[in-house]
């Protein structure tokens, strides 16, 4: 029992934790910094993920390579790599005709004079930083990666000149010619390769 005018005693403290013996500790020398230690560990995730980018790509592409088994498979993927540089080539034609230069002439024109008024260069300066961040990122790393692959360009390329081709093309739809287009490159990618072996 505890008497009201007797004061509780406090508990005794607590010992603080035993160091581990010097035998058992790694020299101090030994040790890694912790930033040193989290720039070698984003080196070899940023090598891991090229080599995973790649590795990914050579499966989609082992994957897509038995739609080549048969003739008919052949005629496909034939026809979409004949699509796609043909698709190339006109682009190329369009752009050096009269017409293409006129309009890259315009577009840089407008694009000039946007950049002229404070509000063009407040947004051209915002799109500037965002892009910057987007490029830093994780994403923007992956993305990088995957675009310097052959599939990851031309599936890129396609579903690009895909959207492009559905705003203009009534009852397509940009989403749908992006899907079209990237399909289109995929089929082109298998065809590169399998010309190349």
């Amino acid at each position: 029992m505890t008497d009201p005018d007797t004061p509780e005693t406090p508990p005794p403290p607590k010992k603080p934790a035993a160091r581990k013996p010097a035998a058992t500790r790694k020299p101090a020398a030994s040790r890694k910094p912790a930033a040193a230690a989290s720039a070698a560990a984003g080196a070899d995730a940023a090598a891991g993920s090229t080599d995973k980018v790649a590795r990914l790509a050579d499966e989609a592409l082992a994957a897509g390579a038995g739609l080549t088994g048969s003739e008919t498979g052949r005629k496909v993927v034939d026809a979409a790599g004949q699509i796609f540089d043909t698709a190339e080539e006109l682009v190329g034609k369009a752009l050096d005709s009269d017409v293409g230069r006129k309009v890259t002439a315009t577009a840089e024109e407008l694009h000039r004079k946007a950049l002229d008024t404070e509000v063009g260069r407040k947004v051209a300066d915002t799109a500037g930083e965002l892009a910057d961040k987007a490029k830093a990122s994780e994403a923007g790393e992956t993305a990088r990666k995957i675009w310097n692959t052959p599939l990851g360009r031309n599936v890129g390329v396609g579903a690009g000149a895909g959207a492009v081709l559905g705003l203009v093309v009534p009852g397509l739809g940009s989403m749908v010619g992006a899907l079209v287009g990237g399909g289109i490159g995929y089929l082109a990618t298998l065809a590169r390769k399998s010309k190349n072996g």
